[in-house]
């Protein structure tokens, strides 16, 4: 297994103080572990996404969520679902566990979506892959329907999978998935290179109207991904095509960097205009995580991380501050651990394995009940996250235990230092 956290090894300077430490003499559930030792944490994670694999023989996609604590059933669209970005994190995560054989299933899985043309939908039906996987879709009154969400192609999402492929290759050394990963990201090129505006990567595709149409606004969350990717790719195959795809998205990224350490989302709808009307954590820790930020910046971002996004415990999805994101935190960890400041990381990890582990072992969503993004679904509805237990949550914290860089190769794993 990769090198877990230990104690007695933070940083000669720390360089990040958490947030706030929980408050109040709040009740453990009987399943959470009180003050665990590094090991256990990581074991724990480990066991909890093999436990989520099973028995599987044939390839196999891992259903996002499961009911909350007040729930007896799932709604529908959420029911069943395997999103594709919880997917790809779940193969990096098992391999980081060496859990190989586990990790190829869902990689297989994900290859069949992908095809040959590297079309990705955001989500399918959670299960068995063996032929293809199926669009994800609901009975409703109205009779089948598809998600509209499912069945877009999100770049930031393809990307993902891209690097669980480039993973699933480091680990194995098969040439068929250095090959998957090169045709998502060929799709990803050819679907969502900017037409306006600074270089870079816009949305993908959206599906509306029984269709699917391009996305015009960018997103510093997608484009941290394609540069990622795109590098690995420039590096793996001296591809010139993948090495300017990811300077023009490590560039776009730069460009979001804001003096006082504040990352933008990206830009509006036009693919020019700056985003300014909200903030979102993932959008300033990835592209930490992914090297793009300069060392002299990175602690400006880690600071406002904390200023903007702190709560008891952790941080937020956005700057208002009404709860506690799970997943978020999980992905502080990760990179206050590739910062070298492995003890705060492993006091995040310990306060999240303490109160927000389900019985399964899976990590919750969120630490409140309902969690504000601060954005808004296509109907306009605002975008909320629920106390679920979550597949990407459990493998983002996998990810933090085990020392794994998602972003890069193993060889040159640390981030802005």
């Amino acid at each position: 297994m990769t090198r877990t956290l230990h104690r007695g090894a933070a940083a000669a300077a720390r360089g990040f103080a958490l947030a706030a430490t929980l408050t109040g003499p709040a009740a453990l559930p009987a399943h959470a572990m009180p003050d665990p030792s590094p090991e256990a944490i990581a074991t724990s994670l480990c066991a909890a996404l093999k436990g989520a694999v099973g028995a599987a023989v044939e390839p196999v996609l891992l259903p996002s969520f499961e009911p909350g604590p007040h729930e007896d059933a799932l709604p529908p669209f959420v029911a069943g679902a395997a999103h594709v970005y919880d997917n790809a994190l779940a193969v990096i995560a098992l391999l980081a566990c060496d859990e190989t054989a586990a990790a190829l299933l869902i990689a297989d899985a994900l290859s069949l979506a992908a095809g040959d043309g590297g079309r990705l939908a955001n989500a399918y039906m959670a299960g068995s892959a063996r032929g293809a996987p199926v669009p994800l879709g609901a009975m409703t009154d109205g009779g089948w329907h598809v998600d509209a969400y499912a069945a877009g192609l999100t770049t930031g999402n393809a990307a993902w999978v891209a690097l669980a492929f480039l993973r699933t290759h480091t680990a194995t050394s098969d040439p068929r998935w250095l090959g998957a990963a090169q045709t998502v990201m060929r799709w990803v090129l050819d679907a969502a290179t900017a037409r306006v505006g600074l270089p870079g990567f816009t949305g993908g595709l959206a599906w509306r109207d029984g269709a699917v149409r391009p996305v015009t606004w960018k997103s510093t969350e997608h484009n941290t991904d394609v540069a990622a990717a795109a590098a690995w790719l420039g590096r793996a195959t001296g591809d010139g095509r993948f090495v300017e795809a990811a300077a023009d998205a490590a560039f776009f990224v730069t460009t979001m960097l804001q003096d006082d350490g504040r990352v933008l989302i990206g830009t509006l709808s036009d693919g020019v205009t700056p985003n300014r009307e909200t903030l979102a954590l993932d959008a300033a820790l990835w592209p930490v995580l992914a090297g793009l930020v300069p060392g002299a910046r990175v602690d400006a971002v880690l600071s406002m991380a904390r200023s903007d996004f702190g709560v008891p415990g952790g941080v937020d999805y956005n700057n208002d501050r009404d709860g506690l994101w799970v997943e978020g935190t999980a992905q502080l960890a990760a990179v206050l651990h590739a910062r070298g400041h492995e003890e705060d990381a492993l006091e995040l990890l310990g306060a999240l394995m303490a109160h927000d582990r389900a019985e399964s072992g899976v990590l919750y969503a969120t630490r409140p009940d309902v969690l504000s993004t601060g954005f808004a679904l296509a109907d306009g509805t605002p975008r909320t996250y629920t106390r679920r237990p979550h597949l990407g949550t459990t493998a983002w914290a996998t990810l933090a235990a085990t020392g794994t860089n998602p972003f890069v190769p193993p060889a040159t794993a640390t981030a802005g230092r």
